[in-house]
């Protein structure tokens, strides 16, 4: 797998102003037959943006939006994970991705979801493996889960 630039947030498909204590950008695009999560922060810390991106195989999409949704989103007799499954994991096209629930997405006791790819690294931390948190509010009060779904099935080849 080669390794991307970081893309430009004007270039992303979708682009979202993120609420705080994140008060920062994320975009999301498909590009070179790839979904990714571009996100730009701001360090009071560094005193300067941090920018980092996940990128996994665009099919991976797919697989993360059925996983939030009828994985940890239905009860285990609906066909959901076992109660005690807080992670899900999967390799596709050789990139091994996990997503896992987590009670702190991006600011203290906010639920929500972490996508990690443990084949390629940070762009911030090369000891690192590349992540994005996806906090619910923005999945399901703002509407990202439904934008994921619509930019999965229309970016099929």
């Amino acid at each position: 797998m080669d390794k991307m630039e970081l893309i430009g947030l004007n270039t992303c498909d979708i682009l979202i102003e993120l609420k705080p204590p994140k008060l920062d950008m994320l975009g999301i695009s498909i590009k070179n037959e790839l979904i990714i999560f571009r996100e730009e922060s701001y360090s009071r810390v560094k005193n300067k943006y941090l920018k980092d991106q996940l990128e996994a195989p665009a099919s991976a999409l797919v697989w993360a939006v059925d996983t939030i949704e009828n994985g940890f989103g239905k009860k285990p007799n609906e066909g959901g994970l076992p109660r005690n499954v807080l992670h899900a994991e999967t390799t596709i096209e050789s990139e091994k991705l996990y997503l896992r629930r987590t009670m702190n997405c991006g600011a203290p006791n906010q639920q929500g979801y972490t996508l990690k790819n443990f084949s390629r690294f940070s762009y911030i931390d090369s000891d690192d493996y590349q992540e994005i948190q996806l906090p619910d509010y923005l999945l399901f009060d703002e509407g990202l889960l439904d934008k994921l779904k619509h930019l999965a099935t229309t970016s099929k080849p």
